[in-house]
């Protein structure tokens, strides 16, 4: 029997959209139906979400069905065959390099000894990155990443509540650190190491707390401070765009009326009032 090809790019895919985010390739992929890949391995490790459709994978002569929400990971030494459902398939994946593997390796070791992890809250999460990798804006990298670390997290977390009943020190930190440094490309894993945790712990004990990922929080935060700046100063609205994050005015308009209800300019007018 031959041995399995090595496929260089994991979840290869005909029509999507991919980037590059602190040593992780991102992949936005839609499957045609009924596409196969025979046995294969991948020379870098990683985990995809399926988004929609279906898939059936096979490795360890085991065979899973997977449906929407599930959790599949890949590393170089697990070769593995699959086939796309009737209707197609969107998958997002995220591909680490070897420095990455050090820090995610045990959670995608998790996965993979679990065959695979089903959570239809990583659909919604996905959803978020195919979006931010399709529109993106200056937080679209802090968002993608909190994004993984929250998939990882899904897969790999204890039964065990995240948080007691006030929030740990280390949080109250990472907090007061978004509030002090909103403006900068602050990563999540930079953040992490400023508290002294693990970006998976990070990430989900966020969520828990405050009801929503790192970088959404960190994006409400500067169109909060776009608002103070439309209110409060004659800068014009390509220079409060910019100071936000957003290169693109009409990208920084859209989120700003997700934000407030109101354009920019409309909000200026009614505070001048």
């Amino acid at each position: 029997m031959p041995p399995p090809a090595v496929i260089p790019q994991l979840f290869r895919s005909l029509d999507g959209r991919a980037t590059e985010l602190h040593g992780i390739r991102v992949v936005d992929g839609q499957y045609p139906p009924l596409w196969p890949t025979p046995l294969h391995r991948h020379d870098s490790p990683g985990f995809g979400v399926l988004v929609q459709g279906a898939l059936t994978i096979s490795f360890r002569h085991r065979r899973h069905e997977c449906l929407p929400g599930t959790i599949g990971a890949t590393t170089p030494d697990e070769p593995h065959s699959a086939l796309i459902g009737h209707d197609g398939a969107h998958i997002v994946a995220f591909e680490m390099t070897p420095t990455q593997w050090n820090m995610y390796g045990p959670a995608l070791r998790f996965i993979m000894e679990c065959g695979v992890h089903r959570s239809p809250a990583a659909i919604s999460i996905a959803r978020r990155v195919a979006v931010e990798l399709h529109r993106p804006d200056a937080a679209s990298g802090l968002v993608i990443e909190a994004a993984m670390l929250e998939i990882l997290a899904l897969a790999a977390r204890s039964e065990r509540a995240a948080t007691g009943p006030g929030p740990p020190p280390w949080l109250v930190r990472a907090e007061n650190l978004l509030h002090e440094r909103f403006l900068e490309s602050l990563s999540a894993v930079q953040l992490a190491q400023e508290v002294g945790v693990h970006p998976m712990h990070l990430a989900r004990v966020f969520r828990v707390r405050f009801r929503t990922s790192i970088g959404l929080y960190v994006r409400r935060l500067r169109l909060d401070w776009a608002a103070r700046q439309l209110a409060e100063t004659d800068e014009s609205l390509a220079q409060i765009a910019l100071g936000a994050g957003f290169s693109d005015q009409s990208h920084f308009t859209r989120r700003f009326r997700e934000h407030t209800g109101l354009t920019p300019a409309l909000f200026r007018r009614t505070r001048q009032l």
